[in-house]
């Protein structure tokens, strides 16, 4: 499935700026308000087309015959949060203290913010988060006439610009889960690090930053949304590299890809049956204790290469083209230690 379009990179200014039409519509003069304008809240989805979860939300909007009575009585944007800054920007115009994949927002037609869920709403979730907010919103979100809780705006003059501004006086949902938990704040920090790690392609720092809260069962939703995403990755990477170690032809690729995941993605207990199946596999191959070794020796070299340590990298470079000259590893090896010495 072409999934391109799915999540569009709406910057969120213009998320805003849509929402503002909606409200100038909404906020217009009875002999003058057009008969197309919207007086709906408005359900903004931030995700990636990378992100399952995210995917799985959009389809339920839009084909989940249960809550479309519900979902009816929103608009409905999407933003694409795969560039940090417009992960950056998304938070910054709704005062948020953190996003995750899929993050799920509701914005009133005055285009305040009325609740905001991390991660894939389960079962009855999503109606439920649907039914709050129009509880919140209250009666009068029929005809515009538009009531929010801790929301200084009289109904139908909504000034938008001045919200931008102005933090809103409702607690932010870190806030709240850190009054429930003293230990929530740690947690939030953790997941945040760990998304800006991920998005930086530095999956095993990401993976050591979640690392010892994977037995917790009081996770924020962000931190767990890391730690599927994580593991996710893992899965699909130990897997591909399966596919490699079966064939004959791309068995040293295999090896090295799968040395590759067991560094990156080892910490995670969810994945050990995995890498456990997977190594065996690759020792009960021909030449598969020697093919393991030599890929370790030449991961190691990588490890120390994308931290930038370029001496250590190069002399464990070298080790691999002395310990195993003459080899597809030394060549490997070799070639590295030339560019690095450029």
């Amino acid at each position: 499935m072409n999934t391109a379009r799915i999540f569009p990179r709406l910057f969120v200014l213009a998320i805003l700026a849509a929402l503002v039409a909606v409200h100038s519509a909404a906020s217009a003069a009875p002999g003058k308000t057009s008969a197309k304008a919207s007086t709906k809240p408005t359900i903004v989805v931030a995700g990636t087309n990378q992100c399952m979860y995210c995917l799985q939300l959009k389809k339920r909007l839009e084909t989940d015959a249960s809550i479309q009575s519900l979902v009816k009585q929103f608009n409905v944007m999407y933003v694409d949060i795969t560039d940090p800054q417009n992960a950056k920007r998304f938070m910054e115009k709704f005062h948020l203290q953190q996003v995750s994949e899929p993050t799920l927002l509701i914005a009133g037609p005055d285009g305040a913010t009325v609740s905001v869920n991390y991660g894939m709403p389960i079962g009855d979730g999503l109606p439920n988060v649907l039914n709050n907010a129009l509880q919140k919103l209250g009666a009068g979100a029929a005809d515009g006439k538009v009531q929010l809780a801790d929301n200084d705006s009289k109904p139908g003059k909504a000034d938008l610009t001045k919200a931008e501004h102005t933090k809103p006086d409702r607690k932010t949902p870190a806030k709240e889960a850190k009054e429930k938990d003293p230990q929530a704040s740690e947690r939030i920090t953790a997941a945040r690090e760990a998304r800006k790690l991920m998005r930086e392609h530095k999956t095993a720092a990401a993976v050591a930053a979640v690392a010892p809260y994977l037995g917790e069962e009081s996770r924020t939703d962000a931190l767990s949304a890391c730690i599927h995403s994580l593991e996710r990755e893992g899965k699909t990477a130990i897997a591909a590299a399966s596919a490699k170690l079966a064939e004959p032809d791309t068995q040293l690729l295999g090896a090295l890809a799968l040395v590759k995941a067991k560094r990156q993605y080892g910490e995670l207990t969810s994945l050990s049956s995995e890498l456990d199946t997977a190594f065996s596999a690759l020792e009960k191959a021909p030449n598969g204790k020697t093919l393991r070794e030599q890929a370790e020796a030449v991961d190691k070299g990588r490890a120390l290469d994308e931290a930038g340590e370029k001496d250590p990298a190069l002399e464990a470079y070298r080790q691999v083209i002395t310990n195993f000259a003459h080899t597809p590893v030394a060549e490997l090896a070799a070639a590295r230690v030339a560019q690095l010495k450029k």
